[in-house]
């Protein structure tokens, strides 16, 4: 009991200073100030009254920099008191998996590996490099470990990209399950369950879209959802609607929009409603002032803020109306 006492004191800590930085997160208003903007100029410094230091004037590039920084600085904040990192871990895992398909591609063309990779991940990148180019990788988490080894081997096999892609997708999402698992807590579980359930709704509208063969849904289903590969491969070849193969409710809504996408509706109209739900779950967690899931929100809403300053940039950058760029947003 003292134990757990202890934990709520931590997390309750944990939370007076998340809440403390949510004072400097980006707002609904703040992103229309950018998609509104005379300049790229006004744009920085929407983001430097945000904390995002040296972007006035500064091109795409520069601005994913210093985006990657922010976030950086406080992950490394985080990995000092966080009572239960393995919440952190099941955010910083993909760009361990994302730093290591670049590189193991780039090996195979007999390219440099340094221009796509983050810092974010748990591993830095250069140690990544060395550990992947001198196949000294027992070091490294026993997932990421495997599926490297794997993903190297089939990828010499087969000289297919997306075979490397497709093998560490599905270790990703098995390391961050046994993360969340390990953390005990109900919101990180239900994160990566539900990301699991999105991005596999996600993939079969776009297969379908495509009109690519049924069974390939077996092949690049993501483990760890609520919904199982054979069901959905069932409901498909059935020709269901997407709402009655993902059931969930917090689904419902983009899955009707999946159906609708599938019918020659707006996928981007699908592709927002995908993202919200994350988003709502997500704020549900940060109400959560006594355990992981306060972090669970505000981990996630710091992504969800960076996708959204990229989108308007590089939308406004491409020469796109408000209206478009608004209709790309998701929900804050």
């Amino acid at each position: 009991m003292a134990k757990k006492k202890t934990k709520d004191q931590d997390y309750l800590f944990l939370s007076s200073y998340i809440h403390a930085r949510e004072t400097h997160l980006l707002s609904k208003s703040d992103l229309e100030r950018m998609i509104s903007a005379p300049s790229k100029i006004e744009v920085g410094r929407v983001l430097e009254e945000a904390g995002y230091e040296g972007v006035v004037g500064a091109g795409i590039r520069t601005l994913e920099q210093k985006l990657a920084e922010n976030r950086l600085a406080f992950y490394q904040e985080l990995q000092t008191f966080a009572p239960d990192p393995e919440v952190l871990d099941i955010f910083r895992a993909k760009y361990d998996y994302h730093n290591a398909k670049a590189i193991i591609k780039s090996i195979a063309q007999g390219k440099a590996h340094t221009g796509s990779l983050t810092e974010l991940g748990r591993i830095p990148s250069k140690e990544l490099v060395e550990a992947i180019v001198r196949d000294e990788i027992s070091h490294l988490p026993d997932e990421l470990a495997r599926a490297i080894a794997d993903a190297r081997e089939r990828l010499a096999q087969t000289q297919n990209p997306q075979t490397t892609d497709l093998i560490l997708d599905r270790a990703y999402f098995r390391e961050i399950l046994s993360l969340a698992e390990a953390s005990g807590c109900s919101y990180a579980i239900g994160y990566v369950k539900l990301l699991a359930d999105v991005t596999n709704l996600r993939t079969t509208v776009r297969i379908r879209r495509q009109r690519k063969p049924d069974h390939l849904l077996e092949t690049v289903f993501i483990p760890g959802g609520e919904v199982k590969a054979e069901t959905a491969v069932k409901g498909v070849i059935a020709g269901l609607p997407m709402e009655e193969i993902f059931t969930a409710p917090r689904l419902r809504e983009a899955a009707e929009a999946g159906t609708e996408a599938l019918k020659g509706g707006r996928i981007t109209e699908f592709e927002r409603r995908l993202d919200n739900v994350m988003n709502v779950f997500c704020k549900e967690a940060g109400r959560d002032s006594f355990g992981p899931g306060v972090l669970v929100g505000y981990l996630h809403y710091l992504e969800n803020e960076a996708a959204a300053v990229r989108i308007v940039v590089t939308s406004r950058k491409a020469g796109l109306r408000g209206d478009s760029i608004r209709e790309r947003l998701r929900d804050l």
